[in-house]
């Protein structure tokens, strides 16, 4: 009984390659897209130090490409970017005290086509009265050197998070 399930599943596996092989042949098969790159493009910039806004994120969400923020188990919802060239060495202080939802924020360098993980901060246990939702990280920076920022709402993609107004401020520490 044994060698029959080892045959039948070598013939489905068989049969699944000439399927595949025929398709592909008939240009039914398409093609694997190479995984696309987080959309730092539209980036906000952030012109000088200190740096404060306030944003409505309700209307964005994250995109499929943008990275899982480390600091997080649930993923990014109604992300936004930042770009940052570093005017010096140092350290910079990242918060959104003052925001009206959950944030995760997240810190990247740029390695190639890829993001790398400098830094990131889910619910600092700061805010007004103090609140839980927002977020605070400190990071190491060399001047020339571009940092991108994401802000989103702390939840799993499409079921929490809904995102609100953002406060985000910038400063060397």
């Amino acid at each position: 009984m044994r060698s029959r399930i080892e045959r039948s599943g070598t013939w489905a596996v068989g049969l699944s390659a000439v399927a595949f092989g025929v398709l592909a042949a008939l240009g039914q098969v398409a093609a694997a897209e190479p995984a696309a790159a987080p959309d730092i493009g539209s980036s906000t910039p952030i012109p000088s130090l200190p740096f404060s806004e306030s944003t409505s994120t309700s209307g964005t969400s994250a995109q499929q490409a943008d990275p899982l923020p480390s600091c997080t188990p649930f993923g990014a919802n109604h992300a936004v970017w930042y770009q940052l060239t570093a005017p010096a060495d140092g350290t910079l202080v990242a918060d959104t005290i003052g925001s009206d939802y959950d944030t995760v924020l997240a810190v990247y360098v740029p390695v190639g086509d890829d993001l790398e993980a400098v830094a990131c901060n889910d619910s600092a246990g700061i805010g007004p009265s103090g609140s839980l939702g927002a977020s605070r990280t400190e990071f190491p920076v060399r001047a020339g050197a571009t940092y991108y920022l994401q802000i989103s709402a702390a939840g799993q993609r499409g079921v929490v998070g809904a995102g609100g107004r953002l406060s985000l401020h910038v400063a060397a520490q």
